[in-house]
């Protein structure tokens, strides 16, 4: 029987154009021929799958290297693209930054105005988280005290339903 090639008819066709363009030299295949004179066909059945079987797997590898490579190349260049634009950036922060310095002189006396400002606002939020904190403990203790005398009043009224009912038993026994 003859090999079945897994390949589209095209890409057999690109390789056996490719094999005709550079193929082996007259010396080489002579050489071939007569190493594989000698075997049966069985055998060189056997070695011709090996040998495609072989040729699929480091065609494979070479596509897998080749797309490797392609992303590689992407890679690079975006990475390239990236670093154009942070010089880009740099340029444009270090102009932004002697900018910034000729203003820092007049900004330093509104700064010293704010922190006074700022310090003033944390000891108003300091009193009043701690006037929040003493109204939360007066809620929380209205709100235990409000519990146990619910539990105190239900107790209360479970023992009054007890005490009637059985008030009612005696008025009945009485009967």
């Amino acid at each position: 029987g003859a090999a079945v090639s897994h390949e589209s008819p095209a890409a057999v066709d690109h390789h056996q154009d490719s094999r005709s363009r550079r193929g082996p030299s007259q010396r080489y295949r002579r050489e071939r021929e007569s190493a594989y004179r000698g075997l049966d066909q069985r055998e060189v059945l056997r070695l011709l799958i090996e040998h495609e079987y072989e040729a699929s797997k480091m065609r494979k590898t070479l596509y897998m290297v080749f797309s490797k490579l392609e992303a590689e190349i992407q890679r690079s260049a975006e990475a390239e693209s990236q670093v154009q634009a942070y010089i880009k950036r740099l340029k444009e922060l270090n102009a932004e930054k002697l900018n910034v310095e000729r203003e820092s002189h007049t900004l330093e006396a509104e700064l010293t105005l704010y922190k006074i400002q700022y310090d003033l606002a944390q000891k108003e939020i300091v009193k009043t988280r701690d006037t929040v904190l003493a109204l939360q403990t007066q809620l929380d203790a209205a709100e235990n005290d409000a519990r146990k005398a619910r539990g105190d009043a239900r107790k209360v009224k479970e023992a009054l339903e007890i005490w009637k009912a059985r008030e009612e038993g005696r008025r009945q026994g009485f009967e």
